[in-house]
């Protein structure tokens, strides 16, 4: 697999802890925070500041 980096947005308790374990089992990583090395964003609406700075770093949402 291609290294994937993820990060997620607007999903809260067991929904966000049920994403994080989806996210390891699929054999990306995942990081709290948008940086530059993040590859990927999963995010619950299209909006808000990781939203924003995904979009500038052109991240894949």
């Amino acid at each position: 697999m291609e290294l994937v980096v993820e990060t997620i947005t607007g999903y809260h308790g067991l929904q966000r802890f049920n994403l994080i374990k989806l996210i390891f089992v699929a054999g990306a990583s995942y990081i709290g925070c948008l940086t530059q090395s993040t590859t990927h964003l999963v995010c619950w609406r299209f909006e808000g500041r990781k939203y924003e700075l995904a979009k500038k770093l052109k991240t894949i949402v």
